[in-house]
C-alpha cells in the first residue's frame, strides 16, 4: 500500500479538457518516483496514498489544482529590442526569457518591429486536466 515513504512506478497519461493527451510514459519508460519529493500535483499525491499496486485511477483536476486559473496579467508587451538576436520571432513560439524577477517560459501572442507580446502562463492555466495512473510497483 502506498504511503508517504513509498516509491511507486507508474504508467500514466495526461489529457486536456477535449481528452487530447498532452502528456504519456506510453512510449517512454514508466514513471518512478518517491511519494515524499513532492514532485506532483498535491491532489494526485492524496489521490495515490492508500493505493495499492495494479490499482488504477482516473484523477480530474481543476485548474486551482493543476496549473492554475489563466492570469490577464502574465500577459506583458515587450520592447522587441530585449530579444536581441533572436530575429524569426513567430505567433506561438516558446521561449525561455530572463528579466529582475528571474526566468521564465513564455508564449508569443503577437509582435511587431517595436513590440512583443508574451503570455507568461503555463499552456493548461485555466483548464481542467485528466491524469489516469496504472500503479505498476510499490515499494
Amino acid at each position: 500500500m502506498i504511503d508517504e515513504n513509498s516509491v511507486v512506478t507508474i504508467e500514466y497519461s495526461v489529457k486536456d479538457e477535449n481528452g487530447v493527451i498532452i502528456d504519456s510514459s506510453r512510449d517512454k519508460e514508466m514513471l518512478t518516483f518517491r511519494m515524499n519529493e513532492k514532485r506532483f500535483f498535491n491532489k494526485v499525491l492524496a489521490e495515490l496514498l492508500g493505493k495499492n499496486k495494479k490499482d488504477y485511477l482516473e484523477i480530474v483536476l481543476n485548474p486551482e489544482d493543476a496549473y492554475g486559473k489563466y492570469d490577464k496579467e502574465l500577459i506583458q508587451k515587450v520592447p522587441r529590442k530585449h530579444f536581441g538576436d533572436i530575429v524569426d520571432i513567430k505567433k506561438d513560439m516558446q521561449l525561455q526569457i530572463t528579466s529582475g524577477s528571474g526566468t521564465a517560459a513564455v508564449r508569443i501572442l503577437d509582435y511587431d518591429n517595436s513590440n512583443v507580446v508574451v503570455d507568461a502562463n503555463h499552456p493548461l492555466a485555466g483548464q481542467k486536466i485528466r491524469i489516469e495512473i496504472y500503479i505498476a510497483d510499490v515499494k
